[in-house]
Formats: structure tokens, C-alpha cells, sequence
């Protein structure tokens, strides 16, 4: 079973705050959090977000990049 709970919070008109926790019947669970950017609204996106098992012992960091077009069927 894999579960997860994830949550974004606007922060400014291009800033969000997001963060989530997630994991799978063993183990301890994982959360990350970090800062979602809107660097053209509704179309380039930046994020940066930060990550651990709870307890420590795995952590990361990445930094993503969303493209979005226009809809493709009406």
C-alpha cells in the first residue's frame, strides 16, 4: 500500500508554498516541502523543494521546471 497527503498554500500572487508527506506500509514515511514560483503566470513554473525520511537518514533536494501550453482539444 502506498499512501500520501500534500497540500499548496499561495503565498503572493506568483509564490506557492507546498508540502506533502508519503510513504508505503513499511518504513518510515518521507515528506518534502518547498517553493513553487510562477515565472510566466499559467505557463513557466519554477520549484525548488527539500526532502527527508522522518528521522532522518535520506534527504534531497531538486529544483524542477513545468511548461504549460494552451489545451490541445477544446
Amino acid at each position: 500500500m502506498t499512501w500520501g497527503i500534500g497540500s499548496e498554500t499561495q503565498l503572493s500572487e506568483r509564490v506557492w508554498l507546498i508540502g506533502e508527506t508519503f510513504g508505503q506500509n513499511e518504513g518510515r514515511p518521507l515528506y518534502q516541502a518547498g517553493l513553487r514560483y510562477w515565472v510566466v503566470p499559467n505557463r513557466v513554473q519554477v520549484d525548488a523543494t527539500y526532502g527527508n525520511r522522518l528521522g532522518g537518514g535520506e534527504r534531497w533536494f531538486s529544483i524542477g521546471l513545468r511548461l504549460l501550453s494552451p489545451a490541445f482539444l477544446p
